[in-house]
């Protein structure tokens, strides 16, 4: 039975992976790097002021000395790497935590995030829990439901 469950999960795990990889193909339209860093520095921001010629480094800022918080800034060595790129590419830097990047992408519906785990070794439940908590919209982001009187 235990041989039978192991085979299961694997194939399950497989399939799983597939689909998720499954999108990540590219398309021709997506092979054009230009054209992409076009896309991504020039339009609107997450908060609607254009960003124009901004080079966007979202980083986890929980690892001195290559990323940390010194007041509200971070800063850091990789934060000065990527600044002396952006400056040779002629733009300016944004630096932003990666964890409310990627909410901000779940809340305005670009991003879409994959979870795994398994409840029958425990494995990665507390992390899928954790990111459940940190990127997913909690019922105050979310803008309330009407009702509909299906009589009308």
């Amino acid at each position: 039975m235990k041989k039978y469950l192991k085979a299961v999960f694997a194939f399950a795990m497989t399939t799983t992976m597939l689909f998720a990889m499954a999108g990540c193909g590219s398309s021709p339209e997506a092979n054009n790097v230009e054209e992409q860093n076009t896309e991504v520095t020039q339009g609107e921001g997450t908060e609607g002021e254009t960003t124009g010629d901004v080079f966007v480094m979202a980083t986890n800022a929980e690892f001195p000395p290559y990323e940390f918080y010194e007041g509200q800034d971070i800063v850091g060595i990789d934060v000065e790497i990527a600044r002396a790129v952006a400056e040779s590419m002629g733009k300016e830097l944004k630096v932003e935590d990666i964890k409310s990047a990627i909410r901000k992408g779940v809340l305005a519906g670009e991003f879409y995030p994959v979870l795994c785990g398994t409840a029958l070794g425990n494995i990665g439940v507390k992390l899928a829990l954790d990111a459940v908590l940190d990127y997913l919209p909690a019922p105050t982001d979310i803008a309330h439901v009407k009702g509909v009187d299906m009589k009308d």
